[in-house]
C-alpha cells in the first residue's frame, strides 16, 4: 500500500471514528494505549488470521473460536477499559469502516468475521469462559 494510500484510508477511518468515538472516548483509548491506524497494534493480525481460519469451519461454539473470542475481547477491553458504551461504539465504528472494501482489503477485517467473533463471544459467556459485560444505566 502506498502511503498517499494509507494516508487516505486513516483520514477516512477518523472521520468515521469521530462519528461515533467522543473526545473524551478517544482520550480514554490513548491512555490505555489505543493508537488508531496510524499505529495499529500488532496483536490484531494473528487473531484476524486465527479468525478466518476459524470462520472456515463453521462453528464459532468450538473451544478453539471461543478461546479466539476471549482473545479478540481482551485486546477489545485492553483499548476500551472494558467500558460497554464504549465497546460498543468501536464496535460501530469497525462495522461502518467495513462497509468500504478498501478497509477491508487493508486490515483484514470485515463485518462477516466480526459476526462470527461475537456468536463466539456469546458461546464463551454461555459457557463461563468469559464473564457477561456489565450493563450500562
Amino acid at each position: 500500500m502506498t502511503e498517499d494510500r494509507k494516508q487516505d484510508l486513516d483520514a477516512a477511518y477518523r472521520a468515521i471514528a469521530n462519528k461515533h468515538i467522543t473526545p473524551d472516548d478517544q482520550a480514554t483509548l490513548a491512555a490505555n494505549g489505543y493508537r488508531g491506524t496510524d499505529k495499529p497494534d500488532t496483536d490484531w493480525a494473528p487473531l484476524h488470521e486465527d479468525a478466518t481460519r476459524l470462520m472456515q469451519a463453521e462453528n464459532p461454539r468450538s473451544p478453539e473460536a471461543m478461546d479466539l473470542a476471549r482473545r479478540w475481547m481482551g485486546k477489545v477491553f485492553e483499548a476500551t477499559g472494558g467500558d460497554p458504551p464504549l465497546t460498543r461504539k468501536m464496535k460501530a465504528a469497525a462495522r461502518e469502516a467495513n462497509e468500504h472494501p478498501a478497509f477491508t482489503a487493508a486490515s483484514g477485517s470485515s463485518n462477516a468475521l466480526m459476526d462470527f467473533v461475537s456468536e463466539a463471544y456469546t458461546a464463551a459467556i454461555a459457557a463461563g469462559i468469559m464473564a457477561i459485560p456489565e450493563k450500562a444505566n
